[in-house]
């Protein structure tokens, strides 16, 4: 046996069919883990690997979610930190990995803007829930005197930092927050893009290859550039797109709609190596619960029309659910929906998805029907517990 060959075993004495671990030469070299072709047709998926139905988001796979300033992205990730853990489905993808923990290495949030967005997105959930977010969420204090920030090039003084902070904690998802503040020099540049990527995989999968780096970063601003966020175009979407899209395995794309409503973003997809390339869709904020939920009848080709040509388009104007409706809906849920108003089984979220009506447009239907033809019970705090809210059918007449 020459100094470089490798003894490689039978099959049938391989315990499992995971990835050999790496071998050495007689000198003591390593040399990198191979799979042979019985190993490979042997593997079995783990359902949990997709944190997010599709594969959106998986395990040991990098992804990056993308938008201009003051699109959301920040609260988006916090919100699909939540859902993750509770085991909600975060917007139109159900998660598959709850109680996991997720790390946010972030730089543009003080406690009172987290205190502000968590608050209400934690509001009604049971003691048991909240003691699940505690123990699986972890967000950098920016406003502390020792914070130094999250630079992962080798030669930041906040590496080895961030380093020991993820060997601690051990997270599985590490949300990169701003793509910008974790790099050194301007990110347009190939080169700087590039030794920040290196550095963001390094420092975030040393130690556990499964963990996955989420990377939030800046897109292009502008109604014209807003229209990209879906379509031919869709892959470009980040600044410096070429070596951040050749990089990560999920891009989800996020724009300011612009029109008249408030709230609403509109979703693409950049990019889902480990999927099908899902549609585009459009969400709206509930200022209340803090939270995003999907608008299933918004008309998106009318949007990126008018965000094409410089202006923005409006979404089609929905009736209001009439009372028989609100009660039909109820009904058809078997007599009874529960789950607070910031839960994906509440009312409001059911109305907005039977209807496609906005937030306000669901709860102005249920204030209309209430007492004609269902009744609220629950909700506040019974025996000293939080309690979900819920709607019972009184009469669908």
């Amino acid at each position: 046996m020459n100094a470089f060959s490798v003894e490689i075993p039978d099959d049938d004495e391989l315990p499992d069919p995971s990835p050999i671990t790496s071998t050495s030469t007689s000198s003591g070299t390593k040399l990198l883990p191979l799979l042979t072709l019985n190993q490979i047709l042997a593997y079995e998926d783990d359902p949990a690997d997709l944190v997010w139905e599709d594969g959106v988001l998986a395990v040991g796979e990098e992804a990056c979610l993308i938008g201009a300033p003051g699109a959301g992205k920040s609260r988006l990730a916090l919100q699909a930190a939540v859902c993750t853990i509770l085991g909600w489905p975060f917007l139109k993808w159900q998660t598959n990995a709850p109680d996991q923990r997720w790390l946010f290495l972030q730089t543009e949030n003080n406690a009172r803007r987290l205190k502000h967005d968590l608050e209400r997105m934690t509001r009604g959930l049971s003691e048991a829930d909240r003691r699940r977010i505690d123990d699986n969420l972890r967000i950098t204090n920016i406003g502390h005197i020792d914070f130094e920030g999250i630079c992962m090039s080798p030669d930041s003084t906040s590496r080895d930092m961030i380093a020991a902070l993820i060997r601690e904690f051990d997270p599985t998802v590490v949300v990169i927050d701003p793509l910008r503040d974790a790099g050194r020099g301007d990110l347009n540049n190939d080169g700087a893009m590039t030794e920040a990527c290196h550095a963001i995989r390094k420092i975030v999968k040393e130690g556990n290859p499964r963990r996955i780096p989420l990377v939030i970063h800046h897109g292009r601003t502008g109604a014209c550039e807003a229209a990209k966020v879906f379509g031919d175009d869709a892959a470009s979407f980040g600044r410096n797109s070429k070596v951040l899209h050749g990089w990560t395995r999920s891009q989800i794309n996020v724009a300011w709609s612009g029109t008249e409503e408030d709230g609403i973003v509109i979703f693409g997809c950049g990019k889902n190596s480990n999927g099908p390339r899902w549609k585009p869709f459009a969400a709206q904020l509930d200022t209340e619960t803090m939270m995003y939920s999907v608008l299933e009848n918004f008309d998106l080709d009318a949007w990126k029309d008018g965000a094409g040509k410089g202006g923005r388009s409006a979404a089609s104007s929905k009736a209001l659910p009439t009372a028989v409706e609100v009660a039909n809906l109820v009904k058809v849920a078997g007599g009874k929906v529960t789950g607070g108003e910031n839960a994906p089984g509440g009312l409001v979220q059911q109305l907005r998805k039977a209807f496609g009506v906005t937030v306000a447009q669901a709860k102005a239907a249920i204030e209309a029907a209430r007492g004609v033809t269902i009744q609220s019970v629950g909700g506040g705090r019974i025996d000293g517990k939080q309690q979900a809210l819920s709607y019972v059918l009184m009469d669908a007449a």
